[in-house]
């Protein structure tokens, strides 16, 4: 078993984790999202809460399908775990931004 299987595997478990921990706290899982628990309480009441948390789940129960899939894939060579793990940055970055909370914010 070569490296990239492990780190691709690891990765998706920690993530397939997180995204059941973010399912079994619903609405209450907001407090663990980078950004969101540095608000104030006036602030995060802003913005619509259920929506924020279950969209942060499936998007790691997404980004553990692409890791599981590119461990599988690293079987048979290296390439596709490094490929895997670029894709997965990118879309990591991407998802990073200062108005990364705007569409959820609740229209008054």
């Amino acid at each position: 078993m070569n490296v990239m299987v492990i780190v691709c595997l690891l990765i998706g478990v920690l993530l397939l984790i997180s995204g059941i921990i973010f399912f079994l706290l619903k609405e209450k899982s907001v407090g663990l999202i980078a950004g969101f628990n540095s608000l104030s309480q006036d602030e995060q009441h802003q913005y619509d809460t259920l929506t924020l948390s279950i969209d942060v789940r499936n998007q790691l129960f997404r980004w553990s399908i692409l890791l599981f899939l590119g461990g599988v894939l690293s079987f048979f060579s290296d390439y596709f775990g490094v490929a895997t793990m670029f894709v997965w940055y990118l879309l990591l970055i991407n998802n990073m931004g200062s108005d990364s909370f705007e569409k959820y914010k609740i229209k008054q």
